[in-house]
């Protein structure tokens, strides 16, 4: 992974914002392990204008929901080591 990938893939995330209908000042969240795709979501999702925050994935699931559900987050970012 180099910056030059990461501002490439921030330009992609920002520009699905805008697709999916996410305003400035909505909030978005991540659940998903520490990587390089962290950075590209930050830098997108704030370029875009919206505000992300980070869900601990060691949390219960109860204060995951909790969590997202009190942000009223608009989209959420998962791993797909969450899908089931």
């Amino acid at each position: 992974t180099t910056w030059r990938g990461i501002n490439e893939q921030s330009k992609q995330v920002a520009n699905a914002m805008t697709e999916l209908g996410v305003a400035s000042g909505d909030r978005v969240a991540t659940l998903a392990w520490n990587s390089d795709r962290h950075l590209a979501l930050y830098f997108g999702v704030s370029g875009s204008g919206a505000v992300m925050h980070t869900v601990n994935p060691r949390l219960f699931a109860e204060q995951i929901v909790y969590i997202i559900n009190h942000a009223e987050d608009r989209v959420l970012f998962f791993d797909i080591t969450f899908a089931a």
